[in-house]
């Protein structure tokens, strides 16, 4: 009786297995009897890295249902590498199979750690099953030195930087200083210049602005800056009017030609004057006095039973005052000239004669830098009137006075006038 030479355990002859421990067990062999060959298969050549050495499992014990139970655990023991396996099923049936040859073990290789995944705050990853850890504060960046040019600039820093560039030309010169490297500071250097690029855009704009109101309200710009008695040129020195340029030969407020009815009245009312006239507004024959003595003057219109208001400048203070009512105000509306003739061009733009007044007389016109037309009539060569055509309405102004010696009590206020408040004064009579 033969014993397993692993575990001791008794077999019978030709009992391939132990039945204890799965051992393979050594075969007698007579001499009629030969080894069936076994038929090895040949390596095949791979570029793939050698498998493992082949491992010997212990089969589970079946299930008692299990058809092939009977044939006990020996029978399901044994090597299941692919080579054990084709020897086995192509020897002939009944033929010893011999075991495995002994192989080296596959060399062990040491793992090689692997660092644990990273969140975005640098703390690694919390384990399967670990307590999650809490994420550390991102740390706050390094503040610059003070003396660094990148160190931040203080709130009073840039309050006086912009006190500084806000000096007319001073503040121009330091922003261009700074932005071409003079100022330490990167922070300063950079405002600067911003500084600069914000100015100049505003310049632009404005420039843009002007000419797009120029071209816009043309008529209405020129009529208003004539009213004020401003004259426009162009390049060329010709007067400008609501139609365009006017050809003229004469700058801003030109001298008027010696011996023309506008040297005339000019010379008449550039000194002490008082002129009365009349006038026809709304249908209506106003009579109206404009007189200088000084620094005092006087503008007034009158309708004769109905109402007389005039406007009193006398050293610096400015009335107004309606003689029938006896009230009067102080104001600061200062008196309005009808013979402010400044705005008009001294050359004759046209001459011969036209009835005035009931009369053929002579006269010669001129034209006003906003467009208005005046024409001067003249009896044996004095003024005695003149027509303007402003609106596109002619208006005729006859004088019926002429002094240069104004009498002291025109620039006084009449006896026994009541001071009222202004707006009162407006509300009492007519506002001319």
């Amino acid at each position: 009786m033969s014993r397993c030479p692993n575990c001791g355990t008794e077999f019978q002859p030709g009992q391939l297995f132990c039945s204890e421990c799965g051992t393979r067990l050594p075969q007698e062999q007579s001499a009629d009897s030969a080894p069936a060959p076994v038929f090895e298969p040949e390596p095949v050549a791979s570029a793939e890295p050698a498998a493992p050495a082949a491992r010997t499992y212990e089969p589970v014990p079946p299930a008692p249902s299990d058809p092939f139970a009977a044939q006990g655990p020996a029978s399901l023991q044994g090597d299941f590498t692919p080579s054990a396996q084709s020897a086995k099923f192509s020897s002939a049936p009944g033929a010893p199979v011999p075991g495995p040859e002994p192989q080296d073990p596959a060399p062990r290789v040491a793992p090689v750690p692997v660092p644990p995944a990273q969140n975005s705050y640098g703390q690694p990853n919390c384990a399967p099953g670990a307590a999650p850890q809490p994420n550390a504060a991102p740390q706050p960046d390094a503040v610059p030195d003070k003396k660094s040019p990148y160190a931040p600039v203080s709130t009073g820093a840039f309050y006086g930087t912009m006190f500084l560039f806000a000096i007319p030309v001073v503040g121009l010169i330091f922003a261009i200083v700074w932005a071409c490297g003079g100022c330490r500071k990167k922070n300063l250097r950079n405002y600067a210049l911003a500084s600069i690029l914000y100015g100049l855009t505003g310049v632009l704009l404005s420039v843009i602005l002007c000419f797009t109101l120029w071209f816009a309200f043309r008529p209405v710009i020129v009529e208003a800056l004539g009213d004020l008695g401003y004259v426009l040129v162009d390049g060329q020195g010709n007067v400008i009017n609501t139609e365009g340029s006017e050809s003229s030969s004469q700058t801003v407020q030109p001298e008027p030609v010696e011996g023309s009815a506008l040297d005339k009245l000019r010379q008449m009312t550039s000194g002490d004057f008082s002129i009365r006239y009349k006038v026809d507004v709304f249908g209506m024959e106003l009579e109206g006095i404009e007189a200088r003595k000084g620094d005092q003057v006087l503008s007034g219109l009158s309708f004769p039973g109905i109402f007389e208001q005039y406007t009193l400048k006398t050293g610096g203070t400015c009335y107004i005052y309606e003689k029938s009512q006896k009230i009067y105000c102080v104001t600061e509306d200062e008196p309005t000239l009808l013979f402010d003739l400044s705005p008009y061009d001294a050359e004759v733009v046209a001459r011969g004669t036209d009835t005035f007044n009931g009369q053929q007389l002579p006269f010669e016109s001129f034209s006003s830098s906003y467009g208005e037309t005046l024409s001067i009539f003249l009896r044996n060569g004095v003024p005695c009137g003149m027509r303007a055509d402003a609106d596109d309405e002619l208006t005729d102004v006859l004088f019926t006075e002429i002094s240069v010696s104004p009498s002291d009590d025109l620039f006084r206020l009449p006896d026994g006038c009541t001071e009222v408040s202004e707006d009162t004064f407006y509300e009492e009579t007519f506002d001319f």
